[in-house]
């Protein structure tokens, strides 16, 4: 009985940890209207599953720029002279920020280089802040982040991809996690206790 509850009890302490949600955003899916939606200068998109939504917004040279998608290719950052279907570095650096609106554990972000020279780089920024400057991978790890925001800013000339999708996962709230907390050490002082007896 004993080493049932305190199996149970570690059982809710590890579930507490690692009850996340994934969720995925595909920004291949080339004008399927459900999945995204144009107003103005951005786009709004949903993940996979319909669970949750983003808010995709472009910026060149700290003006405005309206974010397109390029049937197959992703995401890329577009003004009136711009002739490009990409965020580069051209003109002034692109800056592609997507927006989840709460607070959300990053995962990994997919890419596209139209170009594959090898050396394309790109500046994350989380909540607006810069984080670091990494060269562009068809994946990209971005388990060290978390927050509302990340944008993908390309360095410099010769920088030219685009984003391809995006993976956040949802911590859960606290009230779960201090309910599985309690649970579980609960059932390790009950079977301390009676241990002891």
């Amino acid at each position: 009985m004993i080493k049932t509850l305190a199996a149970l009890a570690a059982i809710a302490i590890s579930s507490s940890a690692m009850a996340l949600s994934y969720y995925t955003f595909d920004f291949t899916t080339g004008g399927n209207s459900n999945s995204f939606v144009q107003s103005g200068n951005s786009l709004t998109f949903w993940d996979t599953t319909h669970t949750i939504s983003l808010t995709a917004t472009g910026q060149r040279n700290n003006a405005n720029s309206r974010v397109l998608q390029f049937s197959l290719g992703g995401l890329y950052v577009k003004n009136a002279n711009d002739t490009r279907f990409q965020i580069d570095g051209h003109q002034g650096n692109d800056l592609l920020t997507l927006d989840l609106g709460s607070s959300f554990k990053f995962v990994e972000a997919y890419f596209y280089e139209p170009n594959i020279e090898g050396n394309d780089d790109v500046n994350i920024r989380i909540d607006g802040s810069f984080q670091s400057r990494v060269d562009v991978e068809p994946t990209l790890d971005l388990s060290p982040y978390s927050g509302s925001s990340v944008g993908f800013r390309a360095v410099q000339n010769n920088d030219n991809f685009t984003v391809t999708g995006l993976k956040v996962a949802k911590v859960p709230d606290g009230g779960s996690t201090l309910a599985f907390m309690s649970l579980g050490i609960g059932g390790l002082f009950v079977a301390r206790k009676r241990l002891k007896k």
